[in-house]
């Protein structure tokens, strides 16, 4: 790029054009030439040319310098000179038949919005910006703030799609600096030639049009990298490069100025053009840092900002939005992601910001949790509502906004796992769903607690055209049915966690529109109109609490004493203004829209009162009751912060002791104690095959570099299996669509880490403590039971197909893959839609290959109906060991137990047999006998030693163990996972020999006695049933029912609702496993058929094995 500072640096002895400095030399000497060729042809034809002075009387030129003066004519006389008169006259010629043409064809360049927009600077704003541009190293904050409601318009575009005017933000580019630098530096050049005798019109225009020569190559240039480098953010329109690229006249005129006071030292000459360039490469950088990044230019908070409120975990919140599916958790997310600046106002419920994935966005449904964290500053009297420390009045809140639908309930369960509170959102007119409550239980089971948004409140005004009174009970049976299921999993730990709109721990609002209020937003009104208490206010303004404005008295009854009915206090004072308004607005009532915009306060823009309908409702609606002021102030008023809630969860976090130091330090949330660091999931990054590993520190403070235990789901203290030590490279704060970089993350926060994704499948623990145990794994609320074989339809394709499988089992919590016995690819899901995301996944990201995938299958579980009727009998290969097995069906009560986790594999091994012993009758001395659990040391299978003296018993145990987790992984029936079967091992006969008792011995002899213990036993087939909630028209119902009735489903009940567009939508959710009635070993019953079916796409043998093939007689 052109560089007019070094042109500066070489003026020494005469003035020059601003291009290239050895140009402004040759221009002046073909200018003396030619006066001199025209001086001569005066003298030959006794004529003067026209357009070139005649010098005065007594003069005569000589090398293009005036006599009397050895420096040139003195400036003074420059404009009484003929030249210059005709010059001017010229110039001002040229202005008017210029500004004729632009006042002609400016529109299509430029909108009288743009010339408003980048010329509305005060005299403040140039003095800040000058400094700004010059020392740009005291700048604290480079973001530029965006412009007000986003209804109006600037160049064709919502304001919400442009920034602050200049004269509102420092960091908005202008054009009224950029043209006075540059007409500055042209007149100061001007000045410069004019004294030193070398001025003349011709000159100045050809310099002129030099210097903009190389200002349009500078701006070309950084369209063209813009272009090159994909760079589309809607600040690198033209405008915006031109001023950006026009400041660089600030630094070069004052370089020009100071030149002429430091001539006699080049040192220091080259010391302040350094000093100048650095600056302005420095400015440039920092302003176009947040034009090009993505989202950059729009926060309101800094990196810096967050890192340091990091430290004050009092004032963080971890909090999660979850929901019931097309509840609404996006659009009201939009609003608090908005009020931190980072989308506009106008774009705050459409833009649905956190999902950020192209198959969200088109199919309107989230299905990756996504993590932000913005900044918030409350009020005074917000934040001495707080009953929980704090520190100041900002506030970090750390949010993930969750998946609705059920298949990606393990989505939910993981961005539950690393917050402490909840904002639960439930459509006003569907009410409490299946998934509202799923994710409730799953909430209240990881001691977090919940606040309640109703959302879509205007369906409710607008398409229903509900009632006042009729529009309170809606939400107060809402309330209600969401206070049940509270009830229901409430753990005594959290205290009372209902929620209370009296308590202000519900919202109402609509997200779309981002409006939304809280009673106690009423109630602050009110108290402060009424000189009233607010508390006492907030008691009357729900529940049976009536207003008659007769008597101007507060009464729980509903008819004043003359038998007239009186207006519900929450209706009156709360609804009726929002009603009357809205119905003003949608009934174009002009005189009562401008009447209510002045009672309550809310101040409009001109064009936003030209308006109507809608659009109008939805700029009135969210000035009068902004979205993210009712749920900011729920969140930071009533969820906890991590002090608080590491206190009481740190018990149900980890897995060793309550009384180790580790355990002690995640309650006291100590940043400086030992690492803990939960990792939940896999974040994919945008280098493909890469994922963040995102968790939460519980303890300590991770930072880059440092050197951490990356301890796997099956780590155990002491042992070296799943364990690494490895480095962190970076961490990363999340950000929605992108991340920023931090050094260090202290205990109570969020935090993405890049490096170790190679050494954690799904999650795991990080800690620097070698005694530290795992922080607990994760139960899902859903299983993997839809199941699809998929192979390449290119054999050269294969390793690709198998990273690309590693990679989506990393990316998603709970999908499941692994190789079949016949040697099938098998991808395993929740759900039909979670298998379709994978496999599109799998197909265009992770694989990036053409795959052929079979039809879904269900995964079935194989199971036995009553104790085996003779104790089996296997032998060892090597014919010297025994072993004799008697299978018994367990409890489904037990099975559950395990499963959920309530009876825990690793807990203490007396304490889990009191459990077992006090909660679900077992034996004491049987349950401290139970070897293991299966499969995966999880599963509702156990080995119970049953022996009684045998020799070498505890050497075979290990070998024991590993072939009763093989036997159980792939049953004898269809090869699928065995369920709720207890294995009793009755007796053991062993060699005297160790060798002859090896693992290649046992192994293999366990797994045949635990198939014909279980053969023995009726063996039967389980099958995954759903609870299916389907919304339809009533032309409908018979078809459902049908379907239900070919699927054995079972109507629990039927409920009289609206149509829903002609189309019935079913949220199904796993309930239980259920054994089917039949023998699965004869072919002419159903489960004999689904064996047969199953044998035979496995490449098994047709016909199930009889007992025979794996029992051994004596």
């Amino acid at each position: 790029m052109y560089n007019p500072y070094q042109a500066q640096l070489n003026n020494d002895t005469r003035s020059q054009s601003p291009g290239y400095p050895s140009q402004g030399v040759n221009i002046t000497n073909q200018y003396e030439q030619q006066q001199q060729q025209q001086q001569q042809q005066q003298q030959q034809h006794g004529q003067q040319q026209t357009g070139y002075p005649q010098q005065h009387q007594g003069s005569s030129v000589t090398s293009g310098k005036m006599n009397g003066n050895p420096n040139g004519a003195p400036f003074n006389t420059f404009f009484s000179d003929p030249a210059t008169q005709m010059g001017l006259q010229f110039s001002q010629t040229a202005f008017n038949a210029s500004q004729q043409y632009m006042q002609q064809n400016l529109g299509q360049l430029v909108t009288n919005n743009d010339i408003k927009y980048y010329f509305k600077v005060s005299n403040s704003y140039v003095l800040k910006k000058l400094f700004l541009v010059l020392f740009p190293y005291r700048n604290k904050s480079w973001i530029r703030q965006l412009k007000g409601s986003g209804d109006a318009t600037i160049n064709g575009q919502p304001a919400a799609d442009v920034y602050a005017t200049p004269i509102e933000d420092v960091n908005a580019p202008d054009l009224y600096i950029p043209v006075m630098s540059f007409l500055s530096y042209i007149l100061l050049w001007a000045l410069k030639a004019g004294v030193s005798g070398d001025f003349h019109p011709e000159m100045l225009g050809y310099a002129t049009t030099r210097t903009l020569a190389f200002y349009l190559m500078d701006f070309v240039l950084l369209r063209i990298s813009f272009y090159v480098l994909g760079i589309n953010s809607r600040s690198s329109k033209m405008w915006d490069l031109v001023s950006y690229t026009g400041y660089k006249f600030v630094p070069i005129l004052v370089f020009s100025l100071l030149n002429g006071l430091i001539k006699g030292s080049i040192i220091l000459r080259y010391f302040v053009l350094g000093l100048l360039v650095f600056s302005h490469g420095f400015f440039l950088m920092r302003s176009l840092k947040y034009v090009v990044l993505p989202g950059g230019g729009y926060v309101n908070f800094t990196t810096e900002q967050i890192r340091e409120l990091m430290d004050r975990v009092s004032n963080v919140r971890n909090m999660s939005v979850i929901a019931h599916v097309d509840h609404g958790k996006s659009t009201l997310t939009d609003s608090l992601v908005q009020r931190a600046g980072i989308i506009s106002a106008g774009k705050a419920g459409e833009a649905r910001f956190m999902d950020t994935r192209k198959d969200e966005q088109e199919r309107g449904i989230t299905i990756k949790s996504t993590a932000i964290s913005l900044f918030s500053e409350m009020g005074e009297d917000d934040v001495k509502e707080i009953k929980q420390k704090t520190d100041g009045t900002k506030f970090l809140i750390n949010l993930i906004d969750s998946p609705g639908h059920v298949d990606f309930s393990s989505e939910v369960t993981a961005a539950l796992r690393v917050t402490d509170g909840a904002m639960v959102v439930v459509d006003t007119i569907e009410g409490v769903c299946v998934q509202t409550e799923t994710v409730l239980r799953q909430a209240l089971g990881e001691r977090i607690k919940p606040v309640l948004v109703i959302n879509k409140v205007d369906r409710a005004m607008l398409e229903l055209q509900i009632t006042k009174e009729d529009l309170y009970q809606t939400f107060s049976r809402t309330i209600e049915s969401v206070n049940v299921v509270i009830a229901t999993y409430h753990d005594k730990v959290l205290g009372d966690c209902q929620v209370y709109p009296d308590k202000g721990t519900v919202a109402f609002g609509s997200g779309l529109h981002g409006w939304a209020f809280t009673v106690r937003q009423f109630a602050t009104r009110y108290s402060k109109k009424f000189g009233v208490d607010r508390e006492k206010m907030m008691q009357r303004l729900w529940g049976d609490s009536f207003f008659n404005p007769k008597t101007k008295k507060w009464t729980n009854k509903d008819k004043d004493a003359d038998g007239k009915p009186l207006e519900r206090a929450f209706n009156m004072f709360v609804l009726d203004p929002i009603f009357r308004l809205i119905n003003a607005i949608m009934n174009f009532k002009k005189d009562e829209i401008n009447t209510l915009v002045e009672k309550l306060e809310i101040n409009l823009k001109a064009e936003e009162r030209e308006l109507e309908g809608k659009a109008l409702m939805k700029v009135v609606m969210r000035k009068f009751l902004p979205a993210a002021d009712a749920m900011l102030e729920m969140i930071v008023i009533h969820l906890p912060s991590p002090v608080t809630a590491q206190a009481y969860r740190a018990d149900q976090l980890y897995e060793g002791p309550s009384d180790d130091e580790h355990c002690i330090a995640i309650k006291n949330c100590d940043p400086k104690a030992e690492l803990m660091l939960y990792v939940s999931k896999m974040v994919p990054t945008s280098d493909k095959g890469r994922f963040y590993a995102f968790g939460r520190v519980f303890a300590g403070t991770v930072k880059s570099g440092m050197k951490v235990r990356i301890q796997g789901p099956n780590y155990q203290v002491g042992k070296k299996d799943d364990l690494f030590v490895k480095a962190i490279q970076r961490t990363v704060l999340m950000m929605g669509r992108g991340v920023e970089q931090i050094d260090d993350c202290p205990a109570g926060n969020i935090i993405g880490l890049v490096g170790i994704d190679q050494f954690l499948l799904k999650s795991g623990t990080l800690t620097t403590s070698e005694t530290a145990h795992n922080m607990k794994v994760m139960k899902f609320s859903v299983s993997p039971v839809v199941q699809v074989a998929v192979e390449v339809k290119n054999g050269n394709d294969l390793p690709k197909l198998v990273e690309g499988l590693k990679r989506l089992s990393k990316s998603d919590p709970c999908v499941l893959t692994y190789m079949s016995p016949s040697g099938e690819h098998i991808v395993a899901a929740t759900g039909e839609l979670h298998l379709e995301i994978c496999l599109n996944d799998l197909q265009q990201d992770h694989a990036g290959v053409p795959l052929k995938i079979s039809p879904p299958v269900v995964a079935y579980r194989e199971t036995v109906e009553s104790e085996s009727r003779i104790v089996a009998l296997s032998k060892s290969p090597n014919k010297h060991n025994r072993i004799y097995l008697k299978a018994t069906p367990m409890e489904e009560e037990v099975n559950l137990a395990i499963e959920n986790g309530i009876i825990d594999p690793r807990a203490d091994v007396k304490v889990r047999a009191r459990l077992m012993a006090d909660e679900y009758g077992w034996d004491v001395s049987e349950a401290r006998k139970i070897w293991c659990f299966g499969p995966d040391g999880t599963g509702a299978n156990v080995v119970v030693d049953e022996t009684k003296a045998v020799q070498y018993l505890n050497e075979i145990k290990d070998h024991v163990n590993s072939g009763f987790q093989w036997a159980v992984k792939e049953g004898p029936l269809l090869g699928e996972q065995l369920r709720g079967i207890r294995f009793n091992i009755m007796d053991v006969t062993l060699h005297a020999d160790a060798i002859h008792r090896g693992a290649g011995q046992i192994m293999p002899t366990m797994r045949r006695v635990t198939f014909a213990s279980m053969l023995l036993a009726e063996p039967r087939i389980q099958e995954p049933i759903f609870l299916v909630e389907i919304q339809c028209p009533e032309s409908a119902i018979g078809g459902i029912y049908s379907v239900l009735n070919r699927k054995r489903g079972q109507v629990i009940s039927e409920e009289q609702r609206p149509a829903t567009g002609g189309q019935a939508f079913p949220t199904m959710i796993f309930d239980h496993w259920d054994t089917m009635g039949g023998d699965p070993t004869d072919a002419s019953t159903k489960p004999g058929s689904i064996v047969l079916e199953a044998r035979k796409k496995r490449g098994m043998k047709e016909n199930v094995p009889g007992y025979e093939e794996f029992y051994d007689k004596l």
